[in-house]
């Protein structure tokens, strides 16, 4: 066994190794020094803004593209010059497209699972075990062009986990489904690493960060940020300060205002409700009294935690305010 594999983080094995990589196109950088370990079994969330890597790091982990420098090693193997060895350990879920007419959704998973592990007789036991899990049973005999972009997904994952592989690479899982086919999708890969699979996702909506049990927030090409869900929210509220929350009208013009406001450090909007973090100097009076001023009641006042994007936010400085 590579010495990798013998690593631990916590009591697990290490499946993946990442050491200050770096890759771009052309003269430009895309990834700059990037490094985190993924543990056996873990789900871990790849987070950023569009243009923050996600989608060039997966490839570089699945052997798609080679590192400028830097070290990655996968089940403790190059995945770039080890690719064939790793072909039936590793499997990638990119971007859904649509398919060509002609193949109904239960030969797709057929074709895809012999394509990747050969004909066995566990095959069918672990295609009918993905399409339980999955609900895929109502459209097994329709073609995989005329489904719906959720169903056709759950097709997609359902043959990636009958292949059984040990690390799952996942790309805009549940971008542009139904709220059900989302449900689906991320129970289903939830379990999946629960039954050991390492899964590792881009994510693009806070509440599937939330299903993570680490993070790596890309900025910029950059690592910012690694740890789990809870550690990435508690960062978001720096010592001597505290969020609070409200409600008002005129949101955007309230969100100006107070930014202005000295010892207020970030301000964002959901709706009506408007969410501050301040220095513990300021009062929840003095925020009234600056909207006051300008006509604008601030209703109920309370402490808050920050949202995992608004945590991320306050350390990359973009909860900055919207044009009037």
């Amino acid at each position: 066994m590579h010495p990798l594999l013998h690593s631990q983080l916590g009591q697990r094995v290490i499946a993946i190794h990442v050491r200050d990589v770096t890759w771009g196109v052309g003269a430009r950088e895309l990834i700059s020094n990037v490094g985190f370990d993924v543990a056996s079994g873990m789900l871990f969330g790849i987070a950023g803004a569009v243009g923050a890597g996600k989608t060039s790091l997966l490839e570089l982990l699945h052997g798609k593209r080679r590192p400028w420098q830097g070290t990655i090693e996968v089940l403790g193997l190059d995945p770039e010059s080890c690719h064939s060895e790793l072909a039936a350990q590793i499997d990638h879920l990119q971007p859904t497209t649509i398919p060509e007419r002609g193949e109904t959704a239960a030969q797709f998973m057929l074709r895809y699972v012999k394509e990747r592990s050969g004909a066995n007789s566990q095959i069918g036991a672990a295609i009918e075990a993905a399409i339980d899990e999955l609900a895929l049973q109502n459209v097994l005999c329709r073609e995989m062009a005329s489904l719906t972009p959720g169903y056709r997904r759950r097709v997609e994952l359902a043959a990636r986990i009958a292949g059984r592989p040990e690390v799952l690479l996942i790309d805009e899982l549940s971008i542009r489904v139904d709220a059900e086919s989302r449900k689906r999708l991320w129970e289903t890969v939830i379990a999946s690493a629960r039954r050991g699979t390492t899964c590792v996702c881009s994510l693009h909506h806070q509440e599937d960060a939330l299903r993570c049990d680490r993070i790596a927030y890309l900025f910029r090409g950059q690592l910012l940020k690694l740890g789990s869900p809870e550690d990435l929210i508690s960062a978001g509220c720096p010592q001597g300060s505290r969020w609070l929350a409200a409600t008002c009208d005129h949101v955007r013009r309230a969100r100006r205002l107070l930014w202005k406001l000295p010892g207020v450090q970030a301000v964002s909007a959901h709706g009506r409700e408007i969410r501050v973090l301040i220095d513990n100097r300021v009062t929840g009076a003095q925020l009234r009294a600056r909207l006051s001023s300008a006509a604008i009641e601030l209703k109920g006042i309370h402490s808050a935690v920050p949202t995992l994007h608004e945590a991320l936010a306050v350390q990359t400085t973009t909860l900055v305010p919207g044009p009037d």
